[in-house]
């Protein structure tokens, strides 16, 4: 039957820093932009103001300071995150802290419930030898499990210590070396310390294949009965084990003798004041990361006892690591409990006086706690009330104020950097608006100076248009003779045995006539149907041409830098808001040529000598394949002599269409009544762009200026509304 104590503080206290938790991550985030904007501020401030002269003596002094608060920033941002760490926890963990042989096993054997043969005790030697973790569960069921290290683990964390600590050369490796490496052995003049630590690794490399196996990193589930098998260091007989040196950690779960404890988890970190451990400071630092409270345990010696060298030394490994975790306002007075470890065998053996003796005399020793208590831990009645009791009340009531405080002090220093923030942004905010770039009078005589060659360009372009619009077209008018060229080659390669082998085929020389003619002409149509693509080349130089006088005389070239895309379509773009000059390149850009609009039905009347149709030369009963051959060479020769006739003119309407595009696109964006207007208005709005070298400096502090701005808005946003919620 359990004893019944009313712990719903714990739960409180737990559903409490749930709270707090949400509180301290919107804490980080406000600070991370925080620090983001006052960063960018500093930066756009020295760019906005390039001149020192131009800072006050206050300015100057805020201005070398901004790194400093950045820095505090990122200070206070790695407590928050240890005080989440802290609030974000499920249960409240409880360290037990001592020497090996003061009770401390009894004491978390009375805590638990749990027996010897779980929690192993015993005198003379060092008995548990595991990492262990203890929590309070509402299920009977005891549930038990072990975690391996891995090979590199282990070897990291309990193989290299000892190397590094007694500067022992060379180093393995890695742990197959260290286990076939001779054991190293302690120097001549080595102090009893060292040769402890030494005689341990020499203990750990001659027993290594006895645990090797288990260096897995598995977790395993183990029964009561399994429990000492991996935890004890000698057996009943005081034989070595060494199972244990695989464990990284053992789990307890089980019910607590007591009702309403709640989530409370007991760690116990064995090994610590051996002479033989390794980095002990390291194994203090993990186990007050990991707990809100610290229980040391000392059992004075009923012949007399004092604090000693090893119990200042724990204590001040202690507060130095809590100091180290950086978390405000958190120090081992208010973090640590103390129970001297009462011993009543017989009156002879009481040392209930020497741990009066001890409580009194632990202040005047540089050790303060929150509490002292003078407790039998083997009487688990006296347990419960003095340990178990301050847990439901006073021990939690302990833990809550601490978190108060903590978040008190959090708060005020949040508060204190973003008023520092407010302030200086105060300052900056007398920053003067730089003047204007804009010097009408340089820009009209930069622009008309613009304006003259860029139009006396297309002047030329358009008079040299003009020039060719009565001469054929030289890229249609070239394809036409190679088409010529390579209907003949074909045509030369018809024989009398082609002639003869159709007819045999088709049943009929009229039938072998009329399927070559028809045969040529589908030649002759696909020839000419690869004009489209000798039109859009036609199309794409006199575009081009304009586009590179736009780039050059223009001084338009930046569009090319433009997202990659085309020059015609970014300028569409730039010219988006002035229609006028929109709907003219919209124009011209989406003219298109094409060879079934233009020439196709040009061409097809011409190709009706080659229609079985409308045949000129019929075939009579007494032509021969001889005959046949020599009419399609003249229909098929008749038909290239007619289209000839009519390609040069058709090559000339080309060169007019050319000059008409050119023409028309030059009136439009260029002589219409607006058009200068227009573009003056265009150059004016993309001055720093087309000539960055009179206005880029002048406009980009001007946009220094506007993001400057934007930074002191954005900062003075986050401030206030933090510093409002801080208030709340």
């Amino acid at each position: 039957m359990t004893s019944s104590i009313k712990t719903p503080t714990l739960t409180r206290l737990i559903d409490k820093r749930k709270l707090i938790v949400n509180d301290v991550q919107n804490s980080i985030q406000k600070l991370s932009s925080l620090s983001y904007n006052l960063s960018a501020l500093e930066n756009s401030y020295t760019t906005t103001t390039s001149r020192e002269e131009d800072f006050d003596e206050d300015q100057k002094s805020n201005a070398e300071g901004i790194q400093m608060l950045v820095r505090e920033i990122e200070l206070e941002q790695k407590h928050l995150f240890k005080l989440k760490e802290r609030f974000s926890k499920k249960n409240i963990s409880i360290g037990v802290l001592g020497l090996a042989r003061q009770g401390k096993s009894t004491l978390l054997q009375s805590l638990s419930g749990l027996n010897s043969k779980i929690i192993p005790g015993g005198s003379g030697l060092h008995c548990t030898g595991v990492k262990s973790f203890i929590t309070n569960s509402e299920s009977e069921v005891i549930d038990i499990g072990v975690k391996f290290y891995t090979r590199e683990h282990f070897f990291q964390h309990r193989i290299l210590p000892y190397f590094r600590d007694l500067g022992i050369t060379p180093i393995p490796k890695n742990l197959a070396e260290f286990e076939v490496s001779e054991s190293p052995g302690p120097k001549e003049g080595e102090n009893p310390a060292a040769i402890s630590k030494y005689k341990k690794l020499r203990d750990i490399h001659d027993n290594l294949s006895k645990f090797n196996y288990l260096l897995t990193g598995l977790s395993k589930r183990i029964s009561i009965d399994e429990i000492q098998e991996y935890v004890i260091q000698h057996d009943e007989n005081r034989n070595p084990i060494y199972k244990y040196l695989s464990v990284e950690q053992l789990d307890i779960i089980c019910p607590f003798p007591y009702s309403d404890l709640g989530d409370l988890t007991l760690i116990d970190m064995p090994g610590i004041g051996d002479t033989s451990t390794i980095d002990e400071g390291a194994m203090v630092k993990e186990l007050v990361n990991k707990v809100d409270f610290l229980l040391f345990i000392r059992k004075p010696d009923p012949l007399g006892d004092v604090w000693g060298s090893v119990d200042l030394d724990l204590y001040d490994a202690c507060s130095k690591t809590i100091a180290e975790l950086g978390i405000p306002a958190v120090g081992i007075k208010d973090n640590s409990f103390l129970i001297l470890n009462h011993v009543n065998i017989n009156p002879a053996l009481n040392n209930y006086r020497n741990c009066q003796d001890m409580a009194d005399g632990a202040e005047r020793n540089g050790m303060q706690f929150s509490d002292v208590a003078i407790i039998d831990c083997m009487n688990k009645e006296e347990v419960s009330q003095k340990i178990l009791g301050s847990i439901s009340s006073s021990f939690v009531n302990k833990i809550s104020q601490l978190d108060d405080s903590i978040i008190s002090h959090s708060k005020s220093n949040l508060l204190s950097i973003f008023n520092r923030a407010i302030a200086f942004i105060a300052h900056l905010e007398k920053l003067e608006v730089p003047e204007n770039d804009l010097d009408l009078y340089i820009f009209k005589e930069l622009f008309n100076s613009l304006w003259n060659f860029q139009t006396n360009e297309f002047e030329n372009l358009l008079e040299q248009k003009y020039s060719l619009k009565n001469e054929a077209n030289a890229l249609t008018y070239n394809h036409f003779l190679e088409t010529e060229r390579n209907i003949k080659v074909l045509l030369n390669k018809l024989t009398e045995t082609d002639i003869n082998l159709s007819r045999n085929s088709l049943g009929s020389f009229n039938k072998a006539y009329e399927d070559f003619l028809n045969e040529y002409k589908t030649h002759i149509t696909n020839e000419f149907s690869q004009l489209d693509d000798i039109l859009l080349k036609t199309l794409r130089e006199i575009k081009g041409e304009v586009y590179s006088i736009l780039r050059n005389q223009g001084r338009l070239s930046y569009i090319d830098q433009v997202n990659g895309a085309p020059f015609d379509r970014i300028l569409l773009d730039e010219v988006d808001n002035i229609s006028e000059l929109r709907n003219s390149i919209s124009s011209f850009r989406n003219f298109q040529l094409s060879y079934l609009g233009f020439l196709h039905f040009k061409i097809r009347e011409h190709l009706d000598i080659l229609t079985p149709d409308y045949l000129e030369i019929r075939l009579s009963r007494s032509d021969s394949a001889s005959d046949i051959l020599r009419y399609v060479r003249h229909s098929v020769e008749a038909c290239l002599y007619q289209i000839q006739k009519e390609f040069r003119k058709w090559s000339q309407d080309i060169n007019m269409i050319l000059f008409s595009l050119l023409e028309e696109f030059l009136n439009q964006i260029f002589r219409s009544k607006h058009a200068k207007d227009n573009w003056e208005i265009f150059y004016q709005r993309n001055r720093v762009k087309i000539w960055p070298e009179r206005f880029g400096v002048a406009e980009e502090k001007q946009n220094q200026y506007a993001k400057f701005k934007l930074y002191i808005e954005n900062t003075k946003k986050v401030t206030n509304e933090h510093i409002l919620n801080i208030h709340e």
